[in-house]
């Protein structure tokens, strides 16, 4: 007897390539299952599936399933793994991030004094449109951040982040604190989390943005994902005894710099008490 769930998850798995050519991310196939699954008469998930994955991995004769740090899930037909290939090359390096406008975009928590995000394509540029004002013809609407959908990532971090269970016990445990975000971040610093937790939030919100791109068949833009620059680290020199002639030319120097550049200039605590003790 044909096994229903399978039947669905290969219709919705179907569906979703032909629309995209590349494998389905896990939130987007989860949505196309349950909407399959309603019009049949059937609530998604089944009963004791706890996680999507759980549910995919059921069928491994059937589908690929493949794990990437820091992002989604992809799922692919057990016959084209070459649909997991191309979407893997998508994943943004670990010392990557989202553009500034397009992160607050995707990550604030809507409220009416600075409207909803929406994506023009003609400058590359987001637009914040408040409740009452027009939208520009060319304007899409870019996916809104939600309570629910930070909490689920986060939730998802704590669950699969390789590190100790009493890390991953005190992530989950912020997260069902009155203020989820800020005991979520503090226990992220606590255990020492912050670069694992950038890498996967960076990957789902990579995913994230790829979805609605490929939904909405707006061309992917280079600069959406930037890599980060390193911050240039002072050299370290010796030091060496200062002449009369060389505080000369040291001062003949200060007097060439704007007050940009002599602000940028730091200056030891104790050599600054011990001239302010001169004066």
């Amino acid at each position: 007897m044909a096994n229903p769930w399978l039947e669905i998850l290969q219709e919705a798995l179907a569906s979703e390539i032909e629309r995209t050519k590349t494998a389905v991310p896990g939130a987007k196939l989860r949505a196309a299952v349950a909407k399959i699954a309603s019009s049949r008469g059937l609530e998604f998930p089944p009963p004791g599936v706890k996680r999507f994955s759980a549910f995919v991995e059921s069928f491994p004769s059937q589908v690929l399933l493949h794990r990437q740090p820091g992002s989604d899930i992809l799922v692919a037909p057990v016959d084209r793994p070459d649909l997991i290939t191309v979407s893997s090359s998508h994943a943004p390096a670990p010392n990557s991030r989202i553009r500034e406008d397009l992160f607050k975009a995707l990550t604030k928590l809507p409220m009416a004094e600075t409207g909803k995000p929406h994506y023009v394509p003609s400058n590359n540029s987001v637009l914040w449109v408040k409740a009452g004002e027009p939208v520009p013809a060319e304007a899409i609407a870019l996916p809104e951040s939600s309570l629910e959908n930070e909490l689920a990532v986060r939730k998802r971090f704590a669950e699969e982040v390789d590190a100790a269970e009493t890390a991953k016990e005190a992530l989950l445990g912020a997260l069902a604190q009155n203020s989820p975000l800020q005991g979520f971040s503090q226990a992220i610093h606590n255990f020492g989390l912050i670069k694992h937790w950038h890498t996967f939030r960076l990957g789902a919100l990579n995913s994230s943005l790829r979805t609605w791109a490929t939904d909405k068949a707006i061309p992917w833009q280079p600069d959406w994902v930037q890599l980060s620059e390193p911050r240039s680290l002072p050299l370290t020199v010796p030091s060496a005894p200062v002449s009369v002639e060389g505080k000369s030319g040291l001062a003949e120097i200060a007097a060439q710099l704007t007050q940009e550049d002599l602000a940028r200039i730091h200056i030891p605590l104790d050599i600054v008490l011990r001239l302010l003790a001169k004066g």
